[in-house]
């Protein structure tokens, strides 16, 4: 019934984007580590591939926490957290929905660097909070109206011993397909293009 809906609907070429951070550099003074922001990946569809084909969208990007100077939060229409997620998956109709996010089986997490206690410049994992952004148990007894949704993470999909999914949930509660992982896929700090690869490219 959704994906018949979607086929017809006049909401077919929109999109909410979600996007949320990865890493943060030098994060446990590991050089390694390179800032990477969900932002980007979404940006990236947007200007290769959906403005061009007539779509439009709605964005939540990361608001909180401390940044890089020279990495400004990029500007959104909805800041991204648990409740303003929610309300557009709960009240609004897309035709996709794409999350990047950290992922378990059963939910979608931030990563937020705040604050940054010993006053070193450097992230450290005490100083890391990762604040539920959407769960399997907050979706039951809700509707969800969109009709695709994309989890860029890892994890929500992984069915294995019978789970309660998230790719679970969203199907039960009225999303017509869910695309998302089966177990760990890993992301590439800094992407910033396609040949980046990662499972942002994917």
């Amino acid at each position: 019934k959704s994906i018949i809906g979607y086929d017809n609907s006049p909401y077919r070429k929109s999109i909410l984007q979600a996007g949320s951070i990865y890493l943060y550099d030098n994060e446990d003074n590991d050089s390694s580590n390179t800032f990477t922001d969900g932002a980007d990946m979404t940006e990236a569809i947007w200007r290769d591939i959906l403005q061009q084909n007539g779509f439009n969208r709605t964005t939540m990007y990361e608001a909180e926490g401390l940044r890089p100077k020279n990495r400004p939060m990029p500007k959104s229409d909805k800041d991204l957290n648990a409740v303003n997620l929610m309300n557009y998956l709960t009240d609004m109709d897309f035709g996709m929905v794409n999350i990047l996010a950290h992922g378990t089986p059963d939910r979608l997490n931030r990563r937020v660097w705040y604050p940054d206690e010993n006053n070193d410049g450097i992230p450290q994992s005490s100083e890391i909070k990762h604040p539920e952004l959407i769960s399997a148990d907050r979706i039951y007894g809700k509707t969800i109206r969109s009709s695709i949704v994309i989890a860029t993470a890892c994890s929500t999909a992984n069915i294995a011993g019978g789970a309660a999914t998230l790719a679970t949930a969203m199907l039960k509660q009225g999303a017509g397909a869910y695309i998302g992982a089966t177990t760990v896929n890993y992301f590439t700090p800094s992407w910033s293009k396609p040949s980046d690869g990662g499972n942002q490219t994917i």
